[in-house]
C-alpha cells in the first residue's frame, strides 16, 4: 500500500531541523525562524487530504545517480559558503552516496545557489558550472568545500585565479577552465539559478527536496537514512489490488 501523503508528509518533517543558512545579514537562518516554518509544516500535514505541490526542476543542477521508477529522487539546494553545507557534505553525504546512489536506490541533484550572501559565493558557485562543462562536477564541488575558509577569505578580484588553481591541482583544463570563468554567460546562469530557486521557494540552505516534498536544514544521517529506506518500501511495494 502506498503512503498517504499525509505520513510522507510527516516522515519527511522529522527531517527537518534548525541547522541552516538564510539570507539574513549574518547568512544564518534562527532558530524562531526554523521552530515557525516548522511548525507551519506541520499544521499544513495535519490537513492535507490530497497531494501537495511539487517542483519540476529536470533543466536546472547536475545529477548523480541512474534515472528509474523505482528510484526515490533528491534535490539539493545548497550554497558554498553556508558552514551547514559545508558540514553535510563532510559529514554526511559521502554515506548517502556510497549507500544509495552507488547502490543504485536514489538519483540526486545538486543546484548551487547563491543567497546566502557569504563572500565569493558567486565565484565559488561559477567554479562548479565550469568544473560541469569539463564533465567532472562532484571533484571541484568537493574541493570548493574542503577549502571554504580560503577562498571566502580571498578578495574579490582574487577568488577565480584561486578557485581556478583548485581545479588545475584538481587535474582540469586550467586553461578552458579559466575561459569559463571568464565568460560572463558563466555568472549569467549563477544568477539565473539562483533567481529561480527563490522563485519556487528556497529560503534556506541547505534545503532538499525529497521525493518532491521540501526539507530545511540539514538532518543527521540516520534520519535522512531512515526517510530514504522508508521512500524506497513504498515506491517498490505492490499496490494493493
Amino acid at each position: 500500500m502506498m503512503m498517504h501523503p499525509v505520513q510522507l508528509s510527516a516522515l519527511l518533517l522529522s527531517l527537518c531541523v534548525l541547522g541552516g543558512c538564510g539570507n539574513d545579514a549574518n547568512g544564518t537562518q534562527s532558530a524562531d525562524a526554523s521552530v515557525q516554518a516548522s511548525s507551519a509544516a506541520a499544521a499544513a500535514a495535519d490537513t492535507l487530504t490530497g497531494e501537495p505541490p511539487r517542483v519540476d526542476l529536470t533543466e536546472v543542477g547536475f545529477d548523480k545517480g541512474e534515472p528509474g521508477s523505482d528510484k526515490v529522487y533528491v534535490i539539493e539546494f545548497s550554497d558554498f559558503g553556508c558552514v551547514y553545507c559545508a558540514g553535510f557534505h563532510e559529514d554526511t553525504y559521502p554515506a548517502l552516496r556510497d549507500e544509495f546512489i552507488d547502490g543504485g536506490d536514489v538519483v540526486w541533484k545538486y543546484v548551487p545557489v547563491t543567497i546566502g550572501g557569504f563572500p565569493n559565493t558567486e565565484w565559488a558557485a561559477a567554479a562548479s558550472f565550469c568544473a560541469a562543462e569539463q564533465d567532472d562536477f562532484p571533484t571541484l564541488r568537493d574541493r570548493i568545500y574542503s577549502e571554504r575558509d580560503a577562498w571566502m577569505a580571498a578578495s574579490e578580484a582574487d577568488a577565480p585565479g584561486l578557485l581556478t588553481s583548485f581545479a588545475r591541482d584538481e587535474g582540469y583544463d586550467g586553461d578552458a577552465f579559466e575561459a569559463c570563468m571568464a565568460r560572463p554567460e558563466t555568472m549569467e546562469t549563477v544568477e539565473s539559478t539562483s533567481r529561480m530557486a527563490v522563485e519556487v521557494g528556497i529560503r534556506a540552505t541547505p534545503t532538499f527536496v525529497v521525493a518532491g516534498y521540501p526539507v530545511e536544514g540539514a538532518p543527521p544521517l540516520e534520519s535522512f537514512r531512515e526517510a530514504i529506506q522508508e521512500l524506497l518500501a513504498q515506491i517498490r511495494t505492490p499496490a494493493d489490488g
